[in-house]
Parts: structure tokens; sequence; C-alpha cells
């Protein structure tokens, strides 16, 4: 699937952030966020090969694997470790699109390599090969402790950059790919592709305070009282699964999605609104159960829904598909729910729920539910498993 390239900017720098234990100082500090942000720009990013980056000025016997044409994500070039601004800059000076292991490292083609990649995303100021990546990584002995920005890698062969678990366990990633030629998020992967990886995490990486939620239906972002708004961009999403709905069949919802959770304690209506900038094309669907075949409301801007009675329903913001391209970006996402005989979103605090400000209908949210495996979370936090099918690793002694 092609998606429409953002340019993602950097995270709030209001963020508030705290040093994961035994974080390097002598290492790039870096959020998860950041490295999710970052790889997505690799991904999506979008570029043009002219007849000029057809051939590599110092190797008359390289070839590409492209034609002239627009395309998006950068190519892998073996040995690459350029950035964006680099990339785009030595397209213009006609640099080869993209090299091989055949080819050998090339000093007049661009883009990165599988380890350039990880080395870019994690902010390094220089490139670290497959091998070298233990210098600025401790193993992860322990899978559910994998989280979105770890990477799973193969001394000498191969390393991608871990987003998540689908439902059936197995991970999501973003790779730098010899076979597909270029840096793509690749959500149809499987354990076998990963036999012989070891999950490692960069000794930088910073955790957020409040270790916020995937969005995804393992891991929803909870909903904790009404009224409620959100704001954040598709291209970031960490769940790419959904991509039609039976509330509107055949219409493509082929974009990555973020999915949000809610527990209605009574019946009631629920209104939802998207609102997103020109260019973008997102819609707002709810389903009553952990998947997209229970959708039983969509609207491409408002929905409303009469709950018939209380339970957990997800919200899920997909991107609509055109012309082979996911309409995805940035939106705000308000939620409101009204009980019967009341004419707005409530009037009572959440209670006794983790600390929730008072205001707004209480939700009770069972949150130890809502998350799941492959997401941010304190370490030591119970209630924990290894993701259904993942190869059990050796523990240190």
């Amino acid at each position: 699937m092609v998606r429409l390239s953002w340019q993602v900017p950097v995270l709030a720098a209001s963020l508030v952030v705290a040093p994961v234990a035994g974080a390097e100082d002598d290492l790039p500090p870096i959020t998860r966020d950041q490295v999710m942000a970052n790889a997505a720009t690799y991904a999506y990013q979008a570029w043009r090969a002219s007849t000029a980056n057809l051939r590599a000025p110092c190797d008359q016997s390289w070839s590409t694997d492209y034609t002239v044409g627009d395309y998006v994500g950068l190519p892998y070039n073996w040995g690459g470790f350029d950035d964006l601004a680099s990339f785009q800059r030595k397209l213009s000076q006609g640099f080869g699109a993209g090299a091989h292991a055949v080819d050998g490292v090339l000093p007049c083609t661009t883009g990165v390599d599988c380890s350039g990649f990880i080395s870019r995303v994690w902010r390094l100021p220089t490139k670290y090969s497959t091998s070298m990546l233990s210098e600025v990584t401790t193993v992860i002995h322990d899978i559910a402790d994998v989280r979105p920005g770890d990477a799973w890698v193969k001394p000498g062969v191969h390393v991608v950059l871990h987003a998540y678990f689908r439902n059936d366990g197995t991970p999501v990633w973003y790779e730098a790919s010899g076979g597909a030629d270029k840096v793509r998020f690749m959500t149809s992967g499987s354990w076998a592709q990963l036999d012989g990886y070891q999950p490692v995490r960069y000794r930088g990486i910073r955790e957020t305070v409040d270790l916020s939620h995937a969005g995804t239906l393992m891991d929803p972002i909870p909903i904790p009282s009404f009224p409620y708004k959100d704001t954040r961009n598709t291209v970031l999403a960490a769940s790419d699964e959904m991509d039609e709905y039976p509330c509107k069949v055949g219409t493509r919802e082929e974009g990555p999605e973020f999915v949000y959770a809610a527990d209605l304690p009574s019946a009631g209506k629920l209104t939802a609104t998207v609102t997103h900038i020109a260019g973008v094309d997102l819609d707002v669907h709810l389903l009553s159960g952990p998947g997209s075949e229970t959708c039983v409301a969509r609207a491409d801007r408002t929905l409303q829904y009469e709950a018939k009675a209380p339970g957990r329903y997800y919200l899920v913001v997909d991107g609509y598909s055109k012309a082979h391209d996911e309409l995805s970006g940035p939106y705000t996402l308000d939620v409101s729910f009204a009980a019967p005989g009341t004419s707005k979103s409530g009037s009572s605090g959440c209670g006794n729920c983790g600390g929730t400000a008072p205001g707004g209908l209480a939700v009770l949210l069972l949150l130890a539910a809502a998350r799941g495996p492959g997401r941010s979370r304190a370490p030591g936090t119970p209630g924990r498993r290894s993701p259904r099918g993942s190869p059990s690793l050796p523990r240190s002694p």
C-alpha cells in the first residue's frame, strides 16, 4: 500500500519525559514517540526518480531497481546512512537511487540500509552496523517487554525496528529492506522471518511519563471521561490491520488507524467527531467488540450512536483510500456521551478511577484489560504476557 507522504514534525518540546533506568548519558537521548515519528518519515518520504538517478557515475555496471517516476519510502542503499535532507539533495545532484550488497558500498548512490535506518531513527551520530549495535543497546530477555522503538537484530544479517504486536501475537516492524528495495512498514511479517533475531533496546531511549497506549486493538487509547478531545497523526499510528468495515461495505480504509476504548456505564447517545486538514480523509468507526467485523456505526465526520446497554465500545479513526493513496494525516477527535434524560456529556466525576480529573460522565476504564504487550510500560508492571506464538528467549543467569 502507498501512503501520502507527510513531513512529520518533531514532537512537542513540552512533552514531559523521564530517563529510563540505566539510560546512558553519553548517547543521544530520544523518546519512543520520537523514534516512531522518525521511522514514519523514512517509510513515507515522497521522492521522484529522474533519468539522472537511474545511473551511478562511479560504477558503470550498477543498475537500479527504479524507473523514472514517483515513489514513497527511501530506497535501500547498501552501506547507506543518508538523512532525509541529504537524500533529497543527492537526488537533485544525480546520485543513483539505491544499491545492493552485490554492488558494494558506492559513493555515488543514495538511501539507507537496514542498520543505517536504525541508526538514523535512533539519532545516532554515526552509522552502527548490525554487528556494532550491541555497543549502544542492551538485550531484552522477556519478549513481553519489547516496546515500540526497540529493535530485532541478527548480527551480520539484518535489523528491524519494532512497532507493535498484532492481535495474533506476531510482530509488526519498520525496516530498510533489500528485498523490497526500500524502507517500509512491514505489517505481514511472521516469527519465522525473525528466527535467530534478538530483541534489543537502545540505551539512550527515554520513556514518556504517561507511558501512553499504542492505540491498537490489543492496547487501545482509553477515554477516561466525557467530553473527551485528542489530537494525533495517523501517519504515526502503530496499527494498520483494519481495511474494511461491514457498516459500509465497499469503502476501503487502507490507511493506518488509531483505536480508542470507552466503557459506557449506561445506555445513552455516544457522539464522535473527527476533524482534519484539507488533503486528509479520515473516517470514524464505532465497534462493539475488538474487531472491524463488529462495526455498528461509521461517519466521515460526525458519528452518533444510541447505545442500548452499558459496555465497552471501540472508536477507530481510519484513513480512507482513493486511487491507491491512503489519505492519512493529523486529526482531532471529540467524543461526548449523554445518558437518557440528560442534554450533555454527564455531570459527575470519574470517582476513584486512577486520578482522572473531576467533571464529565464517570467511565470505568479497565486499564489492565486494555493494555497489551509491546507498548511502553514501566518495568515490572504486573499482568504482562508474551505474545502468542512468540519464541521463548533464554534468560540471563
